[in-house]
């Protein structure tokens, strides 16, 4: 090799090698975007009505329940079981020694008294009153089960003229935890506190306490409706007699 190509590669090698260090600053690369963050956004809390609408859909089309009736005024304190299975109910009001009960079935409904002596069997009468809840005679009417049917049926359906508030909250007893309670006024509803079960529960939605200007009304247990004799009367009905 001669001298003047032996110093064209050397002049050669040395610029491949400065282009290779080249002490020039890199161009900074591109940020990547930084993904936003979604915010899910704010769910709106219920009013007192829209909760007290939840609650009421979705209490149990059955159940079996026991309550104690206080009541103010000279009426003595009974204790109250309401069955009921879809548009079927028997209430039985226990006062002492006698039970008035109240049978919606299938050829209507059904007003009847037990009492029972100190000795001897019970004497019980039953009657046919009215074709519907609706057309019962006032004086067939306990009034309690319209706690449990009208009052949970207009606040369901949350008519105009209906007025809720929150009124604090109950803890029924046992297992059945705490209850929402709300202050309600409305002409298709007996004004008063009504209270209903919110422990996520079959139970969920139940009454467990009412408080109205006469008295009010306390859960005690539940339990479920396992037997269709649970809603035959004490005994065989008789129709009313008819005037004329």
């Amino acid at each position: 090799m001669t001298f003047r190509a032996a110093a064209t590669c050397l002049v050669a090698s040395a610029v491949l090698l400065a282009g290779c260090t080249s002490s020039e600053p890199e161009a900074a690369p591109t940020p990547s975007p930084t993904p936003s963050v979604a915010t899910s956004p704010r769910v709106k809390p219920l009013t007192a009505r829209e909760r007290a609408q939840q609650l009421t859909a979705l209490s149990p089309a059955r159940f079996d329940a026991l309550y104690r009736l206080t009541s103010k005024g000279p009426r003595p304190d009974a204790k109250v079981r309401m069955r009921t299975k879809g548009d079927r109910f028997r209430l039985d009001v226990m006062k002492r020694r006698t039970t008035a009960v109240l049978v919606n079935g299938p050829r209507g409904v059904i007003s009847c008294q037990v009492v029972k002596p100190k000795k001897g069997k019970a004497d019980k009468a039953c009657f046919l009153v009215a074709s519907s809840p609706k057309g019962l005679p006032d004086l067939f009417d306990p009034q309690v089960q319209r706690l449990f049917r009208s009052a949970t049926r207009a606040i369901s359906a949350g008519g105009t003229k209906l007025t809720v508030r929150r009124a604090g909250t109950w803890r029924a007893p046992g297992r059945l935890g705490p209850s929402e309670c709300f202050a309600v006024k409305s002409s298709d509803v007996d004004n008063g506190t009504y209270c209903y079960l919110s422990k996520p529960a079959p139970t969920i939605g139940l009454l467990a306490r009412a408080i109205f200007p006469s008295g009010k009304l306390e859960l005690r247990q539940v339990k479920d409706v396992r037997r269709e004799g649970l809603f035959r009367p004490p005994v065989r009905p008789t129709p009313l007699p008819t005037s004329g």
